[in-house]
């Protein structure tokens, strides 16, 4: 519960933007919470690399490398 009282605090700090990104949420979306002037801001700061945001991202590479659109963007760059 503990957990739960945090992320629906009126501050998001980095702990909830950690979370965040962790959950795929929208990096504008949490630059605009934050408050930030800019989404490089956020990036800059924020965008560490954990082992779930690593996992999350690594999924989604190796979901496009094994979709159909990979196979024929690979298939047809090999007959030019």
């Amino acid at each position: 519960m503990a957990l739960l009282k945090l992320i629906v605090c009126p501050t998001f700090n980095f702990l909830g933007s950690t979370f965040g990104l962790e959950a795929e949420a929208d990096l504008l979306y949490i630059s605009k919470r934050l408050g930030h002037g800019s989404i490089q801001t956020t990036a800059d700061t924020y965008l560490d690399i954990t082992p779930q945001y690593e996992c999350n991202e690594l999924s989604k590479v190796t979901n496009h490398l094994n979709s159909d659109v990979a196979r024929i963007r690979h298939d047809n760059d090999l007959t030019k």
